[in-house]
């Protein structure tokens, strides 16, 4: 046997052994995997501080617990300096324009329907349904009524038609 051919051989032999070294190793993580499965896991903020502690299956409820902190210190105060100058042009979802409930005036308040029921009628406004006591911007539904809602800011009344095509 040349030594070409010998080389090859050990160079072959020793893969071989690092394949099968690689199987078991690879084996023994997914019986480890099988054998502590996740049972649920549960988010937890408490003091500012938020981790996130998994249980596994096969423990009681005060047995194998894996408790990981997910560091966020500082990140809310950041996004809120970030964001402070910016002002919303348009909600990315809606074709229309966002505007400021302390802006809103009773102009900007859209009566597209009505659901009305002797006990608990409601009030398509802005797109949303709205009870008697509910709120859209500054305003509050007072009355609701089979073609009108009468709606107050604290100091007037407004009423609302519903349009009729």
């Amino acid at each position: 046997m040349d030594s070409k051919k010998r080389n090859q051989l050990i160079i072959t032999g020793i893969l071989a052994c690092v394949l099968i070294l690689a199987v078991a190793n690879a084996a023994k993580r997914v019986r480890e995997a099988k054998r502590l499965r996740i049972k649920h896991k549960v988010t937890v903020i408490e003091g500012g501080k938020v981790s996130e502690k998994r249980a596994f299956e096969g423990f009681d409820d005060r047995g194998l617990f894996e408790e990981k902190e997910i560091v966020t210190k500082g990140l809310y105060e950041k996004l809120e300096e970030e964001t402070k100058g910016l002002a919303l042009k348009r909600d990315p979802f809606f074709s229309g324009s966002i505007t400021s409930s302390a802006s809103m005036t009773i102009s900007d308040v859209v009566l597209s329907g009505i659901l009305w029921d002797e006990t608990a009628s409601l009030a398509m406004l802005d797109g949303d349904p709205v009870p008697v006591g509910g709120r859209v911007g500054q305003y509050t539904v007072v009355e609701i009524h089979k073609d009108r809602v009468i709606l107050t800011d604290g100091e007037q009344d407004y009423e609302l038609c519903l349009s009729t095509y």
